[in-house]
């Protein structure tokens, strides 16, 4: 908060008043109180202000999603996402506070299922219980959030890197077939390779 001149303002003799201009960037109402400290009899005077949002110009993972889950499991955590203006305020009026929030995985092997685009609802895109996992077991994969607003396309500081682990064994695969074809008594050709999956 800033007043220009800075306060306390000074009434000049043969003024009846001093103005002052007000800055605010956080979204709120604040109020506004005037007071004289000479003569201290005048009664003071409040304004009540409505400070708004400014433009969307970035968005934030204001919850991360879980660091360390099971492959195809749906984080413990869901990411929110925030369009916010340059102070950090959520954009929550205007046509930029309901845009497409859309998640993918932009570091790392797999695919990120689920819900992965979602409106925002006054500039929040809560993606809680929208399913969103990984299927491929792996460190460093990280998501990130981008979403379409007035001044152009803005991509969010990405999530901090997933860890995906192991789900439960549940099946065997040969991963090598053994020889189609081969003679009594002879080892194949080609020996099978079984591999333990989740």
């Amino acid at each position: 908060v800033t007043f220009t001149p800075a306060s306390p303002l000074t009434i000049t003799n043969g003024s009846s008043s001093a103005t002052f201009t007000y800055t605010d960037t956080k979204a709120g109402t604040p109020t506004i109180t005037a007071a004289s400290t000479s003569p201290t009899t005048i009664t003071s005077a409040t304004q009540v202000e409505t400070v708004n949002a400014a433009a969307a110009s970035q968005l934030v993972f204001t919850t991360q999603p879980s660091s360390n889950t099971v492959a195809g499991v749906s984080f413990a955590t869901q990411p929110v996402v925030t369009i916010e203006d340059q102070f950090g305020n959520a954009v929550t009026t205007g046509s930029d506070s309901t845009t497409n929030v859309a998640l993918t995985l932009t570091t790392g092997t797999g695919t990120l299922a689920g819900t992965t685009t979602m409106a925002a609802v006054a500039g929040v895109a809560n993606f809680t219980g929208k399913g969103l996992n990984i299927n491929l077991v792996g460190t460093n994969k990280v998501l990130t959030a981008t979403a379409t607003v007035t001044a152009g396309t803005k991509t969010a500081t990405t999530s901090p890197a997933l860890t995906i682990t192991f789900a439960p064994a549940s099946q065997l695969v040969f991963t090598t077939q053994p020889s189609a074809s081969t003679v009594a008594g002879v080892a194949f050709a080609t020996q099978p390779v079984v591999t333990i999956e989740d």
